[in-house]
């Protein structure tokens, strides 16, 4: 039971992270085995660390796991360098910038 709540947590985790991160993301279908894989190696490392019952729901497992599958699609997002993220700074000073002749 643990481990599909693993899978449905991480689904949920990386989708979620897909439509608030924007266009900075690796896209939706590696957010999703990024937020699967963290979720689910996390939970298992806690649940074995911790020597819990594993045969009922865990409330901190399943906490951990969420962690895990944020932090994965994070360091994911954070060394993905296809699409840069634009700086509002140089984007308003182009704006409003007069060209003088």
């Amino acid at each position: 039971m643990q481990i599909v709540s693993w899978i449905l947590l991480g689904l949920v985790i990386a989708f979620i992270a897909n439509r608030w991160g924007g266009k900075r993301g690796v896209g939706l279908g590696t957010d999703i085995v990024l937020g699967v894989a963290g979720a689910s190696l996390v939970g298992f490392a806690f649940n074995t660390l911790a020597d819990v019952d594993r045969t009922q729901l865990n409330p901190f497992g399943l906490a951990a796991s969420a962690f895990g599958a944020g932090l994965v699609l994070a360091v994911a997002a954070f060394f993905d360098a296809r699409t840069p993220a634009p700086s509002p700074v140089v984007d308003r000073r182009r704006k409003h910038r007069k060209i003088r002749k």
